[in-house]
């Protein structure tokens, strides 16, 4: 009986390794990229809780190809954040920069996240390293930069 119980379980996971192998990442990722997009700008609370779940669910299916994509572990740490599940996102964002540490989005949303933390040090370290990078949007990273300045009581 173990032994066919072990090898359900062998079959399933090469099931779903297989699917997994399978996914359109980029397609998966911009899907994710638009329901996070909802969730953002949306204030009705019940259609935030799915469009967060809806990019969680293809954000996840992009983040299991190996390596996996820098992009898709942003988005997870993004939607993480959004569901308050801090460890969650803080091993999203550091998967991402350990994936690819020149990446602009990674540093500032790594930022992002130690700003949440009210570690200020650590939030100006990614910031900054997100405007060397050449961070999608200069003005968002240059305010942050300045108001971890301003609470570390540091020149601007």
């Amino acid at each position: 009986m173990k032994k066919i119980i072990k090898i359900i379980i062998f079959v399933l996971f090469c099931e779903n390794t297989f699917a997994f192998a399978n996914v359109n990442e980029s397609a998966c990722i911009e899907k994710g990229r638009a329901f996070l997009n909802k969730a953002v700008n949306n204030q009705n609370p019940e259609l935030n809780t799915i469009y967060i779940n809806k990019a969680k669910y293809f954000y996840y299916i992009a983040s299991q190809n190996i390596p996996p994509s820098s992009e898709a572990l942003i988005g997870l740490g993004r939607v993480y954040m959004l569901q308050d599940k801090y460890d969650e996102a803080k091993d999203s964002f550091f998967k991402a920069y350990s994936v690819d540490p020149y990446n602009a989005n990674a540093s500032f949303y790594f930022g992002d996240f130690w700003y949440k933390y009210s570690d200020y040090i650590n939030a100006l370290k990614y910031y900054e390293q997100a405007q060397a990078l050449g961070f999608e949007n200069p003005a968002k990273n240059s305010e942050m930069i300045n108001i971890c300045k301003s609470k570390l009581g540091v020149e601007k």
